[in-house]
């Protein structure tokens, strides 16, 4: 708990700096970011959930929010046991059916995703932000904050032969990035 309660002081220290720095508006961190209360980020509340930070929220950004983000964004939340992933492009367009399949060969069902622009959501809400198609120069600067990364992996729609091979490896890549990237955030019980 007392882990805990140092985290939050942490992030209520850095959400009043970037709120100085006119990046975000002044409000606790754990409430902006994980719509809870002051009183959660304190540790207030009971039992084992008291204990446990809430997982990172995480933002996997392509070009259209088709294929590679949303393979990203369902093998984060599976991975991590949670729904703290999401996922947008610079332009919405349509949820790859070949990703779809691809995924729920490994039993993680994407088919209810929908793609979503950028412009839809609010950059500060999210702990990290991942480029999954080489796209960081196109990047909106206030998605540039805190732990961002560039992942450039190939384009399964563009390469694949129409064996889903491409779909396959692209997948796996990520998974094993994912899990990379789950420990490097500290999340539970990976």
């Amino acid at each position: 708990m007392a882990l805990f309660t140092c985290l939050a002081t942490l992030l209520a220290c850095v959400s009043a700096r970037l709120a100085i720095e006119g990046r975000v508006e002044r409000q606790p961190i754990f409430r902006r970011l994980r719509g809870g209360s002051e009183a959660d980020a304190q540790g207030l509340r009971g039992g084992a959930e008291a204990d446990a930070p809430p997982p990172p929220r995480v933002m996997f950004v392509c070009r259209a929010n088709s294929c590679r983000s949303q393979m990203a964004h369902g093998l984060f939340n599976k991975l991590t046991d949670g729904s703290s992933g999401a996922s947008c492009g610079f332009r919405a367009s349509e949820l790859n059916p070949h990703a779809v399949a691809v995924m729920a060969e490994i039993g993680i069902d994407i088919s209810e995703h929908t793609s979503n622009a950028i412009a839809e959501y609010d950059p500060s809400a999210f702990d990290a932000i991942i480029c999954v198609c080489g796209c960081a120069a196109e990047v909106p600067g206030e998605w540039k904050v805190g732990h961002f990364e560039d992942w450039s992996l190939d384009d399964p729609p563009e390469l694949d032969p129409g064996d889903r091979s491409v779909y396959r490896r692209v997948r796996d890549e990520l998974k094993e990035r994912i899990e990379a990237l789950a420990k490097r955030l500290h999340v539970a019980g990976c």
